[in-house]
């Protein structure tokens, strides 16, 4: 399963999920300790300008671990089939071994 955290700050899971620049992607199945990549959104990509479909850059996720979203952002990803998890968790790996 591929999870994307928001990590706006590159160190804590941030809050703002619709603001978020910057995503770690997990793959849950290789390396629960490391991202398997970094995400940088241009600013049209952010979601409060960009709807979550199949050409947004994190349409691959599985999963999102934020500190909070949206009602409507949290409903897109559902409509796509897709989880999400609000944590009160900082640490980007901790946050995910508690979904894992």
């Amino acid at each position: 399963m591929k999870v994307a955290i928001t990590c706006q700050n590159r160190k804590t899971v941030s809050s703002h999920a619709g603001k978020c620049t910057h995503f770690f992607v997990f793959d849950t199945e290789k390396d629960r300790t490391q991202p398997e990549r970094s995400i940088v959104l241009s600013p049209q990509q952010m979601f409060r300008h960009h709807r979550l479909n199949e050409a947004h850059p994190l349409f691959m996720a599985d999963a999102l671990i934020t500190g909070s979203i949206g009602e409507n952002l949290f409903k897109q990803w559902q409509q796509a089939g897709k989880k999400v998890y609000v944590t009160a968790e900082l640490d980007p790996v901790q946050a995910l071994q508690a979904i894992c």
